[in-house]
């Protein structure tokens, strides 16, 4: 019978031999101590407040583009006044200039209600309510970094405080002609892929009514003859 040797063969002697690479593992760093990283902080100084407890900057005005106005209103005072300094530091960490807060007019509304109906309704109590204004206006600021303050201030808006924006936004010379033609074309579009607009078909079926009218006239005339 005939045998197959599967076994491998002996390794002769100009075969290279093949060693395994010896791995080293990294020696683990001591943690820095207490006063290594005492050290690499700033040094603290107690007598000096946070900088968000300081009364914010205002930037100079280099260029005099407004961009945007902001409205705030309250029935609450110092919630008006805290909402405003925090919108002021968030406006100074972006670099946008702000002019200083106005003070607009402050509304009063008076409430009488009565106390209680029936026999007690002489009885009538009186009730007052301000509304507290503040406007400041936005210059020299690109739009999307006035979308992104605009936006943290939306996120972060306190309760109590109602906030309204007017934005001003360039243009180039010719944007009014060249939008008016742009509407045309897709009023004249949607014209011919929807069909005769309403105006259309009521004239229409207006003139085929004024045809059938005309048709029966002259039919009882012909008759009568």
């Amino acid at each position: 019978m005939y045998h197959e040797n599967l076994t491998n063969p002996a390794p002769s002697d100009n075969a290279p031999t093949l060693e395994a690479p010896t791995l080293e593992a990294p020696t683990p760093e001591a943690p820095p101590s207490s006063s290594e990283i005492a050290e690499q902080r700033f040094p603290h100084d107690p007598t000096v407040p946070p900088k968000s407890l300081l009364r914010p900057g205002v930037l100079d005005v280099k260029h005099t583009y407004p961009v945007a106005l902001l409205h705030l209103r309250s029935y609450y005072h110092p919630n008006l006044e805290f909402f405003l300094h925090f919108a002021y530091h968030a406006a100074l960490a972006l670099n946008i200039p702000l002019s200083h807060p106005a003070r607009l007019p402050t509304t009063r509304s008076l409430f009488t209600v009565p106390k209680a109906p029936f026999i007690f309704k002489k009885a009538q109590e009186n009730f007052e309510r301000k509304t507290h204004k503040r406007a400041v206006k936005v210059w020299d600021t690109h739009p999307d970094v006035l979308n992104i303050w605009l936006r943290y201030l939306e996120e972060h808006m306190m309760p109590g405080v109602g906030m309204r924006v007017v934005r001003w936004e360039r243009c180039v010379v010719g944007i009014g002609e060249a939008r008016l033609k742009e509407v045309g074309g897709v009023l004249r579009n949607a014209s011919t892929v929807v069909g005769p607009s309403v105006g259309e078909q009521v004239r229409a079926i207006g003139e085929k009514i004024i045809q059938q009218e005309t048709e029966a006239a002259n039919k009882a005339l012909g008759t009568k003859a």
